[in-house]
């Protein structure tokens, strides 16, 4: 199973979790387009996810995508693309946003500082049956390392369910750069009580 295969079915019951609760709150405000089955098997289409490959073309070429920013608003203003739109994430089903989603003539590009909350947004427009929505699951920091400042960065800092460092090479004590061997304790065989004699009495 891929991380991202891995990712995508933790995250659809969250979202499937946030659409009942959706409802339960604002009743017929919404209706659902797509069965849980249906939005399990496009979560697993790599189709409706953007690779790093091709975020760079996408990027340049803004005439046939709109760039969705799901961060904060005080993450937006500290940096951003040009040109694209900030949606918070817990705001993507206000009605305000509707006319954006639901236009054909542009793919909306979901991207949040991490994969979760683009691709729990992603699953949750899908299920409300808008059919031009992708995901970009690394990221805006991917975003402006690599493509606006040309940064080269370590590929498992963008992969979520990918350790970052080997902990137990780093929990080793280390004095001046050189590694301290820790002497294992020697392993010592129990002491086996000795079994007291029994006091045999006579007539």
């Amino acid at each position: 199973m891929t991380s991202h295969t891995k990712l995508t079915i933790g995250s659809i019951i969250f979202a499937i979790v946030l659409i009942a609760a959706i409802a339960f709150n604002r009743e017929n405000d919404y209706t659902f387009k797509k069965t849980k089955a249906e939005t399990l098997a496009a979560t697993l289409d790599s189709t409706n996810f953007i690779s790093k490959n091709d975020i760079n073309e996408i990027i340049k070429n803004k005439d046939n995508y709109i760039l969705i920013d799901l961060r904060t608003p005080t993450e937006f203003i500290k940096g951003n693309i040009e040109g694209s739109i900030n949606i918070p994430a817990k705001n993507i089903l206000a009605r305000e946003y509707e006319n954006i989603f639901s236009q054909t003539e542009k793919t909306c590009i979901l991207y949040c500082a991490g994969a979760i909350n683009a691709n729990q947004s992603w699953m949750i427009l899908y299920q409300m049956g808008y059919s031009n929505i992708k995901a970009f699951l690394p990221g805006y920091y991917f975003i402006e390392e690599v493509i606006i400042e040309g940064r080269k960065i370590d590929p498992q800092l963008i992969d979520e369910e990918t350790p970052q460092f080997d902990y137990a090479e780093k929990a080793k004590p280390k004095v001046g750069g050189t590694v301290i061997e820790v002497e294992k304790p020697v392993e010592r065989a129990p002491i086996e009580k000795k079994k007291k004699k029994m006091v045999q009495g006579g007539c």
